[in-house]
C-alpha cells in the first residue's frame, strides 16, 4: 500500500529503495539498531532511539465474494461465524471481536486467524471464506465489486493505526524527511 508513495517520494533524491516485507516487531528491531532507513510498521513498543509518525488509521471491515448467501444481506457476528472466516486480528477492537465470535456458535476449525491480510482477502475473493481485514486491503476490489463489504449490525469498529518508523538520529535526513512528508498525503 505504501511503497508507490516511499520510491515516488525518494526518487528526486536518487535514493535506492530495498523493499523488506516482514513483521513490525523486526522491522522496529531493525531501525533501531540503523540496518533499516525507514519503516511501515503498527505502533508497537520499540527502543527509545525509534521514532514514529502515525499517518494512517485505516477501518477494518468484512467482506466476501459478491456470490457468497451474506453479501446482500444484514447480519450479526453469530450469523457470520457460521461461515468459514478468514480474519487479520490486528489493531484496536480486534480482541472484542475475537470474543464474539467465541461467544457465537463457531466452529473452531471455521475461523483462520490469518497474519497476513493479502491472504485473508485471497480467500474471500476465491469464495473460501468472509474476510475481516482493513479496507485498504481491498480497496480496488470493493471498487469493481469483486469483493463486497458485509453489514455486520455488531461488529465492534476498530482501526488498524500505521506509522512510519526511524531512528531518531535520523529525522533531519532529506530521504526520511521525504518519505515522512509522502505518507502523510496517502491517498487511497
Amino acid at each position: 500500500m505504501a511503497v508507490p508513495f516511499v520510491v515516488g517520494a525518494l526518487q528526486p533524491l536518487k535514493y535506492a529503495v530495498v523493499v523488506d516485507d516482514q513483521h513490525s516487531p523486526s522491522a522496529l528491531r531493525r531501525v533501531a539498531a540503523g540496518t533499516t532507513d525507514i519503516a511501515v510498521t503498527l505502533p508497537l513498543p520499540h527502543a527509545p532511539e525509534v521514532r514514529l509518525h502515525k499517518f494512517r488509521s485505516e477501518p477494518v471491515i468484512a467482506v466476501c465474494h459478491p456470490d457468497h448467501p451474506l453479501a446482500a444481506r444484514r447480519c450479526d457476528t453469530a450469523r457470520l461465524s457460521g461461515h468459514p472466516l478468514a480474519v487479520n486480528l490486528w489493531g484496536s477492537g480486534a480482541d472484542l471481536f475475537h470474543e464474539q465470535l467465541l461467544d457465537a456458535p463457531t466452529r473452531a476449525h471455521q475461523v483462520h486467524r490469518i497474519s497476513s491480510a493479502e491472504t485473508a482477502a485471497d480467500l474471500a475473493r476465491s469464495g473460501q471464506a468472509i474476510a475481516v481485514l482493513t479496507r485498504a486491503t481491498v480497496v480496488r476490489d470493493l471498487a469493481t465489486r469483486s469483493l463486497v463489504e458485509l453489514d455486520v449490525s455488531d461488529m465492534p469498529e476498530w482501526h488498524v493505526d500505521l506509522v512510519a518508523a526511524h531512528h531518531r538520529e535520523r529525522a533531519d535526513e532529506p530521504a526520511i524527511a521525504a518519505v515522512i512528508n509522502a505518507l502523510r498525503h496517502l491517498q487511497l
